[in-house]
């Protein structure tokens, strides 16, 4: 059941940050933590497994659909958010 200004938030929120502009921008220099190697060696690496990496999210996927403890949390998640909503509103 949705609570009845559920819908005229959302709808006040996209209209009021539609048109506001951001200011992130791209630095011109990489960060110095940053190793292009490493990151080439990893990018390689999860191209070649990755047929196996994706076979891993989906088995854990369906492992933790399976589990009744998982859901409960899940639920409360979105319980505590909606609850969270309507108390800001």
């Amino acid at each position: 059941m949705n609570h009845p200004n559920e819908e005229n938030c959302f709808d006040n929120l996209f209209e009021s940050s539609v048109n506001t502009s951001c200011d992130l921008t791209v630095p011109e220099d990489p960060p110095k933590w940053l190793d292009k190697n490493l990151y080439l060696e990893g990018r390689t690496f999860f191209w070649k497994n990755f047929f196996f990496i994706f076979l891993a999210y989906c088995q854990n996927l369906i492992t933790g659909l399976s589990i009744p403890n998982l859901w409960y949390f899940v639920n409360f998640m979105i319980l505590q958010q909606l609850i969270l909503h309507n108390s800001i509103t």
